[in-house]
């Protein structure tokens, strides 16, 4: 009989940014299947969650490498863990992906840090900051919406701060009156 091909398992989807002012296509938002914001309840949940957002970096890299062979630029904000960035080892290897990209890529891409917990600046967030900093990519983060004194002070090497919403419908609809 004949051969049939798996089908291709999909680990990131992108969502449009739109500037509704202008009506114009501002960038998209890359992130893994399951909700970024979500803290992984256990370390062995933690180490998946870097597998997944490590395999974002590199699918994301695909992704820009055949527009850019087409002749398309995109820019798109990659939505990462801040657990992911929790031990050296990670912030190595998710510095490694990105090395591997090509450098014009770097300046279409803003590595978007998920908060979960109650702070944002840590030691390993600054330590992955100044490791990537050379390299051009920029950096945004989401927080959630509830918790404004998350922002980053003095935060001027953000290019934005998303906030994230609650996740039933009643705590989202409240949180819009903000």
């Amino acid at each position: 009989g004949e051969v049939q091909e798996a089908p291709e398992v999909r680990v990131h989807v992108y969502s449009p940014v739109w500037d509704v002012t202008q009506m114009t296509l501002l960038r998209f938002r890359a992130f893994v299947l399951e909700e970024p914001t979500a803290a992984p309840p256990n370390r062995a949940l933690e180490w998946e969650a870097f597998q997944a957002d490590l395999a974002l970096i590199r699918a994301v890299g695909e992704d820009l490498r055949e527009l850019a062979d087409n002749g398309r630029r995109l820019p798109i904000t990659l939505a990462l863990r801040h657990t992911s960035l929790s031990s050296g080892s990670q912030r190595m290897r998710i510095y490694q992906a990105l090395v591997e990209l090509p450098a014009p890529l770097h300046k279409l891409m803003t590595l978007e840090i998920c908060l979960s917990g109650d702070e944002f600046w840590t030691y390993a967030c600054r330590a992955f900051l100044e490791m990537t900093r050379p390299l051009g990519v920029g950096w945004s983060a989401l927080i959630d919406l509830e918790r404004p004194q998350a922002i980053p002070q003095g935060g001027s090497w953000l290019r934005g701060v998303g906030g994230a919403l609650a996740d039933d419908a009643g705590g989202e609809a409240e949180s819009m009156h903000l």
